[in-house]
C-alpha cells in the first residue's frame, strides 16, 4: 500500500455529533438482532450489533456506506437510497432489480472502497452517516490498517455498524457472533428507523413460507 493510502480524514465540524455517530431520534424496541434504547433528552438513540456493541446516533442516518451487496439489498428493501460506496461495486448485481416493476438501483456513481488497496480517503469522500461493515474485516485483512485508523474514521466521519454475516469461514471467527439474514435485516432497520419496512417483509416472508408448506 502506498505511503499516502492511510492519510487522515478531516473533521466534519458540526455536521456530526453524539458519542459514536451522526444525529437522530429514539427507538425503544429490542430484539435478539439488536437493542435500541432511547437516548438522552429523547433525541438520540442507540442500536446494538456485535461486534461493535452499542452505537449511538443523534439523528437517523441518510448517506451511508456498505460492505457488500447483501447489506445494500437490505437498504433497498428498507426504502433507502443506494449506498454511496461498497467494497466492490462490480460484485453488486443490480441487474436483478430490472425485473421488479418500479424498482431501479443505479450504481453508476457508487465508489468501490477496494481499489488495489484500501484508502481512508475513500471512507471520507462519501461523507456517510454510517459505515455498515465490521471494521475487524479491515484490521484482519490489511496489516497497514490499525485500530487508530478505525477510530479516526469514526470520530471524523461516522461510526461502523455491521457484522460479517456473509463470511463464516474465517478461522479468526471461531467465537464470532453471527446474525441470521433476518436478524441482520431487523437490526439495520432499527439503525435507519425503518421498522415498518422490516415488518412488512417479515410478514411477507412468513406468509410465503406458510404457503410453501401446503
Amino acid at each position: 500500500m502506498g505511503a499516502g493510502a492511510l492519510a487522515g480524514c478531516t473533521g466534519r465540524g458540526d455536521s456530526g455529533g453524539g458519542t459514536n455517530g451522526p444525529k437522530g431520534s429514539g427507538d425503544t424496541n429490542a430484539t435478539s438482532g439488536g437493542n435500541a434504547t432511547a437516548g438522552g433528552g429523547g433525541s438520540s438513540y442507540s442500536v446494538s450489533m456485535a461486534p461493535m456493541g452499542k452505537v449511538t446516533f443523534e439523528s437517523v442516518p441518510e448517506a451511508w456506506v456498505a460492505n457488500n451487496g447483501s447489506w445494500a439489498d437490505m437498504g433497498v428493501a428498507l426504502g433507502l437510497e443506494p449506498p454511496e460506496a461498497l467494497w466492490l461495486t462490480s460484485r453488486y448485481h443490480t441487474q436483478y432489480y430490472d425485473s421488479i416493476p418500479g424498482v431501479a438501483v443505479d450504481k453508476s456513481e457508487m465508489v468501490s472502497l477496494y481499489q488495489g488497496s484500501v484508502s481512508k480517503e475513500l471512507f471520507c469522500e462519501p461523507d456517510g452517516d454510517i459505515h455498515v461493515m465490521d471494521p475487524n474485516f479491515l484490521l484482519n485483512r490489511f496489516e497497514e490498517w490499525k485500530r487508530a485508523d478505525v477510530d479516526e474514521i469514526e470520530e471524523n466521519v461516522a461510526p461502523f455498524f455491521g457484522n460479517s454475516i456473509y463470511a463464516q469461514h474465517y478461522p479468526r471467527h471461531d467465537d464470532y457472533r453471527y446474525y441470521s439474514l433476518y436478524e441482520a435485516f431487523e437490526t439495520l432497520s432499527r439503525a435507519f428507523k425503518r421498522g415498518d419496512h422490516y415488518r412488512a417483509f417479515e410478514e411477507l416472508h412468513a406468509e410465503f413460507r406458510a404457503n410453501s408448506r401446503r
